[in-house]
């Protein structure tokens, strides 16, 4: 059976999360190249993702699993990414 682009995501994230050799990464933060969107940071702990926008808005993003931010930076175009599947998941403005 042929596995999804979000099944093996999702795998090769377990194997690194899982792997006793490496430190796991709590927060992560990338500054995004987009029009709207100026940083993003994501907390594995709590699978929240914060969005500040370049009007220095931000949005806290409840039950984002870790590969929807990986799919988000691997994204063509982050902008578009979040539309489609950031912004319709429960969201609190900061």
């Amino acid at each position: 059976m042929k596995k999804t682009n979000t099944e093996l995501i999702r795998k090769s994230f377990d194997n690194i999360i899982n792997n006793n050799n490496m430190t796991k990464l709590i927060k992560e933060r990338i500054n995004v190249n987009s029009a709207a969107i100026k940083l993003a940071e994501y907390n594995y702990e709590t699978s929240e993702l914060t969005l500040t926008f370049v009007n220095n808005r931000e949005y806290l993003y409840k039950s984002v699993e870790p590969f929807m931010f990986e799919g988000m930076r691997n994204a063509e175009s982050i902008g578009k990414f979040i539309n489609k599947y950031i912004k319709p998941l429960t969201f609190i403005k900061l």
